[in-house]
Formats: structure tokens, C-alpha cells, sequence
């Protein structure tokens, strides 16, 4: 298998399209390398509403593992994951960097955002397959480049996040 996929090259140049035409529209809602928490769901909700859920299933995916691998690998790594994956970041106004939880974009909106920010949210289905697709191609991405103790160290993160950062109801991301 060659990395990326196609799928998921098409899936990080469709996110960077996607993330230039809002910061035309919506300057300082969008940041050069992802999205700040308020512009993330303005873009989801800018999608086709039969595309909204995988919108926001595949940037939940793409934005988690970026963090987990940014957390467990080694800088050199890292630098070369994100050569082949350019996954967008998210951001928050509150807390400096790209630590913003991707939980966020599952969650349904609160009485504070404007129907506007309203989009579908993906079902566990779509989130199973998704991780297939992301976390699946990343993961053998890996151990092809022989990072299997870093593969591990990743899943650990992830279940890890699911009881720091995640509401109950998401442990079926990272079953054991």
C-alpha cells in the first residue's frame, strides 16, 4: 500500500479548499493549518446537508489522531506523518495551540450557537467506519515505517482521551 491513500489525499485537499473558500468569507474564523472551534462548525454547517455527517466524522478523525500522534511520536515522526497527512488542527479561543478536543464536534450544539452552526452529527456507524478509513491507513502507515510500539502507544491515548476528554457514550471508539 502506498501512503497516503488516495481517499484520504483527496479528503486533505478537499479540508484545505474548504478552509481558504471560509477564510474568504469568514476572516479569523479559520487558521492557516485548521479551524478554531468557532469556524469549525460554520464549515460543517456550509456543507450539503447529506454531506454533513461525514464532514464531521472525518474531521473528528483526522483532528484526533493528529493530536494523539503529536503527543506519542518523536518530532521526526511526527514531521514526516504530517508530510504525507496534512489533517487540519483544532483550535480554541480560551487555551493556546491546537488542544481544542475533538469531542467538540460530536457533541450536539448548545442554546448558544445560532441555527446557522446546526449541522448533522455522524452516527456510530459512520464513526467505525471512518476510523477504518483514517485511523486504519495511519495505523499501518506505522508499522510499515516499523512504528508499531508507537501504533500502541497511540491506541493507549485514545482510550486514555475517551475518559479526560470525551462524554460517556464514545468508549466504543476504542473498545479493548
Amino acid at each position: 500500500m502506498s501512503f497516503p491513500s488516495d481517499s484520504l489525499r483527496m479528503w486533505c485537499a478537499n479540508v484545505e479548499w474548504l478552509r481558504r473558500e471560509l477564510e474568504k468569507t469568514y476572516p479569523g474564523q479559520i487558521r492557516q493549518d485548521g479551524f478554531c472551534q468557532c469556524g469549525v462548525g460554520l464549515a460543517i454547517s456550509k456543507a450539503l446537508p447529506d454531506q454533513q455527517a461525514q464532514l464531521c466524522s472525518g474531521l473528528f478523525w483526522s483532528v484526533w489522531i493528529d493530536q494523539v500522534l503529536f503527543t506519542v511520536s518523536h518530532p521526526e515522526l511526527y514531521v514526516a506523518f504530517r508530510r504525507l497527512y496534512s489533517f487540519p488542527k483544532l483550535y480554541s479561543h480560551p487555551e493556546p495551540g491546537c488542544h481544542a478536543s475533538p469531542a467538540f464536534l460530536l457533541k450536539p450544539p448548545d442554546n448558544r450557537e445560532g441555527k446557522e452552526w446546526q449541522y448533522e452529527r455522524p452516527n456510530r456507524g459512520l464513526l467505525l467506519e471512518d476510523k477504518e478509513d483514517f485511523w486504519g491507513e495511519v495505523g499501518a502507515w506505522l508499522k510499515d515505517v516499523g512504528q508499531e510500539n508507537t501504533r500502541q502507544s497511540a491506541e493507549s491515548e485514545f482510550r486514555k482521551d475517551l475518559h479526560e476528554r470525551f462524554s460517556a457514550g464514545f468508549e466504543f471508539l476504542f473498545a479493548e
